[in-house]
C-alpha cells in the first residue's frame, strides 16, 4: 500500500498518517478508488480480518501549504467520519500539531495526483 501511495507522489511518503475525525460521515466523497486486494494487501494486514477493504482518495492541499492525499478507508467497522492525511512531509511536525488539534485540508478534485500540487521547480 505504501509503495502504491508513494507512486502517486513520485517520491517516498512520510511514514504514518495523520488521522482526522470529521464532524460528519465522509462517504463517497472522493473521486478515486484503491482496492487493496488488487495491490496484494490482505485485510488482515490492515487489522481487519475477513473484511473487504478499499480506499477512496483524492489529492489534497494540507494546512494550506503541503501536497498530500486524503484517504477514506471503506471497510466494515471502520468509522465513516475518519480520514487519513498522507504527505511526503511529517505533517504533525510541519504543522505543529498535537492530538486533538484541528487541521485544515482542501480536496483538489481536478488534480489527478498529489504531484500536480507540488511546487514547480524554477530553472
Amino acid at each position: 500500500m505504501r509503495e502504491h501511495l508513494s507512486g502517486l507522489f513520485g517520491r517516498p511518503i512520510c511514514p504514518g498518517t495523520l488521522n482526522v475525525e470529521l464532524a460528519a460521515p465522509f462517504v463517497d466523497a472522493l473521486p478515486n478508488k484503491i482496492d487493496v486486494a488488487k495491490l496484494g494487501v490482505l485485510p488482515q494486514e490492515l487489522g481487519l480480518p475477513g473484511a473487504e477493504v478499499w480506499y477512496e482518495w483524492a489529492a489534497a492541499r494540507i494546512g494550506g501549504n503541503f501536497a498530500g492525499i486524503v484517504l477514506h478507508r471503506r471497510a466494515q467497522d471502520y468509522p465513516p467520519n475518519l480520514v487519513e492525511l498522507i504527505s511526503d512531509r511529517y505533517l504533525r511536525g510541519f504543522l505543529n500539531l498535537s492530538d486533538g488539534d484541528p487541521v485544515e485540508f482542501t480536496i483538489e478534485p481536478e488534480a489527478k495526483s498529489p504531484q500536480e500540487l507540488l511546487p514547480v521547480k524554477s530553472a
